[in-house]
């Protein structure tokens, strides 16, 4: 199955909390849209090579509250999926040492932010070998005398 990013709010502020606007609590709809992009980086990673088990979204209804397990769950599969890109260790530390107890909009906003930094690696990465094999097409070109 074949999954699809979600644009991730990365833009939480201490004025959603103020102002009690839509970004200032952690629904379902949230919830569903970090695990979707867990489980399409998952996916991406699998087809780029890396061994990497699969991760699956739960099942979440709309009126679903995400317990501490739900959120420890999202949190080791995001350490898992940075393990995989030692670029991205500064970000492990920090999440490994979040207490989802006391979570915060800065705690929602690293979570999505990881996922975005891996997604624009892998989509860069992605760039490379296009233009890394198109160069290497056009390298053989001038030696074969096209």
């Amino acid at each position: 199955m074949s999954r699809q990013w979600i644009e991730p709010i990365l833009d939480r502020s201490d004025a959603d909390i103020v102002n009690r606007t839509a970004k200032a609590f952690l629904n379902v709809g949230d919830i569903r849209r970090i695990e979707s992009n867990i489980a399409y980086l998952s996916e991406q990673l699998r087809i780029h090579g890396y061994s990497f088990e699969a991760i699956i979204p739960g099942n979440w209804s709309k009126d679903d509250i995400a317990k501490v397990a739900d959120l420890e769950r999202v949190r080791d599969s995001i350490i898992a999926i940075m393990q995989t890109y030692h670029e991205l260790e500064a970000h492990t530390v920090t999440l490994q040492a979040m207490m989802f107890e006391r979570l915060d909009f800065t705690n929602v906003n690293d979570i999505e932010h990881v996922l975005f930094d891996v997604h624009t690696l892998l989509t860069n990465s992605d760039r490379s070998k296009s233009l890394g094999w198109a160069m290497g097409m056009a390298h053989a070109g001038l030696y074969v005398g096209c």
